[in-house]
């Protein structure tokens, strides 16, 4: 993103492996508030996030105007905003620990693009602990991780992932944000991509959603080789804005 884009991450609490994780949207939006403004605290306020994320960022823009507070930012990458979307209809309810750390290692695959395999057979013979520890040392052999690692990060890793995965979330609208769409290129969600080119967004915002494409799928457009592309579409979309409320400002 260059020297001029600092960029603060933040953390989903339940990391740790030991903190148990936030279970709505509402929720994960109102404790990031509270840290971004251990940095910044008031506005105008620049947020992005990918797929939960995306949801998490909208929320903390509705939270933070309902303060009193100016966003002047709200990148979305990779969500759709409507909640019957096929991104919503996937059921969990028969999956086991074997599912949940298959699903996590295609990710690790499709990220990283390491060849992590996880033999089934292997998992189904171990205890939730043993499949836990099955796990870390498959990403330490393809160096996803470093040796050495924590298994309380690894149980946090599953729980965070568990969890975030089941949560739903209803948009609703904004005073003013401007919402930027990042669209993957090669999408899983052809039913809403061509009935609506800002996959819903439109609708929770008072101004014309701004979208753009970017390489890859939902996953590989965050990895290498993808996500300098993705930067750098964020980058001049950023710029743009900024130039406008320094414009604004002047006034």
């Amino acid at each position: 993103m260059g020297n001029n884009h600092p960029l603060y991450g933040l953390l989903a609490q339940g990391l740790d492996g030991e903190t148990e994780p936030y279970k709505s949207v509402e929720k994960i939006a109102t404790e990031y508030i509270k840290a971004i403004q251990t940095v910044q605290p008031t506005g105008p306020y620049f947020l992005a996030g990918h797929s939960l994320g995306g949801y998490v960022v909208f929320e903390m823009a509705v939270q933070l105007q309902r303060m009193g507070e100016s966003v002047a930012y709200v990148g979305i990458l990779d969500v759709p905003a409507l909640i019957n979307s096929v991104n919503h209809q996937h059921d969990f309810s028969n999956w086991d620990d074997a599912n949940w750390l298959h699903s996590m290692a295609e990710i690790v695959r499709e990220l990283g693009g390491k060849n992590l395999v996880l033999d089934y057979q292997t998992l189904a013979s171990l205890n939730p602990e043993q499949k836990l520890h099955y796990f870390k040392e498959q990403l330490e052999i393809v160096g996803f991780l470093p040796p050495q690692t924590d298994i309380k990060f690894i149980r946090g890793l599953v729980q965070v992932y568990q969890t975030q995965c089941q949560i739903r979330y209803e948009p609703h609208n904004t005073d003013s944000a401007p919402i930027t769409l990042f669209c993957a290129k090669e999408v899983d969600m052809d039913s809403i991509s061509s009935q609506e080119p800002a996959w819903g967004w439109n609708n929770f915002s008072d101004r014309e959603v701004e979208v753009h494409i970017v390489p890859g799928t939902h996953t590989s457009m965050m990895g290498e080789p993808h996500v300098k592309f993705l930067a750098e579409k964020l980058q001049k979309s950023l710029e743009k804005v900024r130039k406008t409320n320094v414009k604004k400002s002047n006034y």
